[in-house]
């Protein structure tokens, strides 16, 4: 009997409701009180960790669940029945080199984890959360490196206060300063390097 290692509760429309798990046999399903509704996906590599997921609320009429595990290229559903792959994924996302997580951010989807770059967040053009791929026009796609000299990797992230918060393990944290509309001007400043997050489940945000 496969474990849980990754939950949300997904609703691609107003009136819709999909609860959704990560297995830990490499599926993504749908489940109700009866069991297993659906299978979303399947042949997942990311088995020893946890799946993190994603909602997209922003740039579109469309919700969006993202599905992150580490090892697996982003998978993304829009009605919480099939997932596919990202369709515009950053071009270095290649075999076991994917993030770990994502977080919604300013209307984009903004991913980190990867083992090739582990100190760099990556984020998606404004308001098309699955193209890492658009560098020129007027918001395009883009990655930022956050003090590659500290910590291990990007582990965790949150936008809070409409500021995006990074965290690496074990230790640093660090916030992204994108308010000027001149992305040549956004900056990273460090916020501690006293502590860290230990894994991308490792912290919840509530409101207020």
């Amino acid at each position: 009997t496969p474990s849980i290692i990754g939950l949300w509760d997904f609703w691609p429309a107003i009136n819709v409701q999909k609860r959704i798990a990560g297995l830990s046999d490499g599926r993504v399903v749908s489940f109700d009180t009866s069991g297993i509704v659906n299978t979303l996906a399947s042949g997942l590599y990311g088995t020893n960790s946890a799946y993190t997921f994603c909602e997209a609320l922003g740039g579109s009429s469309v919700r969006k669940l993202f599905a992150f595990t580490g090892a697996d290229p982003p998978l993304v559903t829009s009605d919480g029945i099939t997932m596919v792959q990202m369709s515009l994924p950053a071009f270095d996302w290649t075999g076991s080199n994917q993030p770990v997580a994502g977080v919604m951010h300013n209307n984009r989807l903004w991913c980190f984890g990867n083992l090739n770059q582990a100190h760099r967040v990556y984020f998606s053009t404004l308001g098309n959360q699955e193209d890492f791929q658009t560098v020129g026009g007027g918001d395009p796609s883009g990655t930022i490196n956050i003090y590659p000299g500290e910590g291990a990797r990007i582990i965790g992230a949150c936008d809070f206060a409409n500021i995006l918060y990074l965290f690496k393990y074990p230790r640093g944290i660090y916030y992204v300063d994108d308010s000027d509309t001149n992305m040549a001007n956004w900056s990273v400043k460090r916020l501690t390097r006293g502590v860290g997050m230990a894994g991308t489940l490792a912290g919840a945000q509530v409101d207020n």
